[in-house]
């Protein structure tokens, strides 16, 4: 199970940072994109706290965390940031293997990778 993600705003990958570490659990692989921002909606402060790349390390961080702790029964996960769409798509394309699930998700233009995908 592949999970794609492109956080929506930056107050809000703030403000839900934590509960994000744990969103990804059953994923075996996770891809983490920049955070989508919403023109004159978001703090410059809080832009300044927050990054995708800090998402993907905590993320991963926590379910080492896990395994390590054995409170959970995890696979090795591999959770990752990339830069932008082309290199995500770029990457599935080269590694996803027929059976797997990927689910790509995220309220910002998410979509354009989805197009990128798909086999014309």
């Amino acid at each position: 199970l592949w999970c794609v993600f492109q956080p929506h705003q930056y107050q809000r990958t703030y403000k839900l940072f934590e509960q994000f570490t744990e969103s990804f659990a059953d994923a075996d692989k996770a891809i983490i994109l920049p955070i989508y921002s919403v023109a004159g909606r978001e703090d410059e402060e809080i832009k300044r706290k927050v990054s995708s790349e800090k998402l993907a390390e905590a993320i991963s961080a926590s379910q080492k965390s896990k395994v390590k702790s054995q409170k959970y029964n995890l696979k090795n996960q591999e959770v990752m940031f990339m830069k932008n769409f082309d290199e995500a798509a770029a990457y599935l394309k080269q590694n996803l293997q027929a059976g797997d699930i990927c689910v790509i998700m995220g309220a910002g233009d998410i979509y354009k990778l989805t197009n990128q995908l798909l086999i014309k």
